[in-house]
């Protein structure tokens, strides 16, 4: 797939190469890393996936940044900003705002990097924001429909179980599956 002879399609290709070019830079492999990330650009750039050009160039970035290439990853972190807020992307714009903040950082802008710093810290603060309130959500889904699982067991046990018309249906007992029955454990005398 990374050589181009399988017969994937580009676009799995390109994401295949940013993933070489992550695992590279994470190996400290810079210089395999940036012809990663390259290539994946030119593909992403010849498919017009805007979001994975973006994807490539915050990957070209921190490679440039890491090498002290300050003015290329300033110029290819500011392009990825751009696009990225364009496509209101904004997992991917807090990564592309913080690179460029470390860049300039790294050139002593410090009043730039701060505001590009706090910009990047309240996309993520909002982020997490919003995923604490999806996990709150499906947590009182997940609840609701434990609570109603509950509530069916206990009219089991009393034997007061509805029918969808409202009437009680008498409670039938399930015997206990013969591989169950020896699996109980004693504790203090009695059956658990």
């Amino acid at each position: 797939l990374l050589d181009g002879r399988d017969d994937g399609s580009e676009q799995w290709r390109a994401r295949a190469l940013i993933s070489a070019g992550n695992l590279a830079w994470q190996q400290a492999d810079y210089a395999s890393a940036s012809r990663f990330f390259g290539e994946s650009l030119s593909l992403f750039r010849a498919l017009g996936a805007r979001h994975g050009i973006a994807e490539a160039l915050h990957g070209l970035a921190v490679v440039a940044e890491k090498r002290a290439d300050y003015s290329r990853a300033r110029a290819l972190s500011l392009e990825s900003i751009s696009i990225r807020r364009e496509l209101g992307e904004r997992p991917g714009l807090a990564d592309s705002l913080n690179t460029l903040a470390n860049v300039l950082a790294d050139q002593s802008d410090y009043a730039s990097a701060r505001a590009l710093y706090e910009e990047s810290l309240q996309l993520r603060r909002e982020l997490r924001a919003a995923q604490a309130q999806q996990a709150v959500e499906r947590l009182a889904s997940l609840l609701g429909r434990a609570d109603d699982a509950l509530d069916r067991g206990r009219q089991r046990q009393t034997g007061l179980a509805r029918r969808d018309d409202g009437a009680h249906l008498p409670h039938v007992p399930v015997a206990e599956p013969p591989a169950a029955a020896g699996t109980r454990l004693r504790l203090g005398g009695r059956v658990a």
